[in-house]
């Protein structure tokens, strides 16, 4: 409980309480370093302030063990290493209204760790223009649509 008051304090948006896995350089099952990886998209929101205020809260795992919950934040991902990069997978539309309806996040895409910015920046950009918000955004096939143009794959939910 305290440490959410700091929180609050210090961190008034959303997104720059995003959070990531401790990473490989401490974990021995982490894959990727994460908090290297987020540290680099705060530091390229950090004079973008404006649309910060859009963005969710962001949750990075390293891996596929999920522990910085990537299936139940707002926008999750979680990562994995392939031939030519890092790359992500892209979780939302999960539900959890109360303890009775808990739905996880769907695997929905992926993206090359180097596109994470500019898709989280036309987010953005796209609830501020519409004047909507993420939680309603992320419904449409718009939304489809924006993952689709900065990822490598689209998983169709079925």
């Amino acid at each position: 409980m305290k440490l959410k008051k700091i929180n609050r304090k210090f961190s008034k948006k959303e997104f720059f309480n995003s959070y990531s896995c401790i990473g490989k350089s401490v974990c021995n099952l982490g894959i990727l370093d994460t908090p290297t990886i987020l540290d680099e998209i705060l530091k390229y929101f950090k004079n973008k302030q404006r649309l910060v205020d859009y963005l969710p809260k962001l949750n990075f795992s390293g891996c596929p063990n999920s522990c910085a919950a990537h299936q139940i934040g707002k926008l999750g991902f979680q990562g994995k290493l392939k031939k030519d990069g890092i790359y992500f997978n892209i979780f939302a539309r999960g539900e959890f209204r109360n303890r009775k309806i808990v739905k996880l996040n769907k695997n929905i895409g992926e993206i090359k760790s180097e596109q994470i910015p500019f898709f989280l920046e036309e987010l953005a950009t796209i609830l501020k223009n519409g004047n909507i918000s993420y939680e309603e955004y992320m419904k449409k096939n718009e939304f489809d649509n924006l993952i689709k143009k900065y990822g490598i794959s689209f998983f169709k939910e079925g």
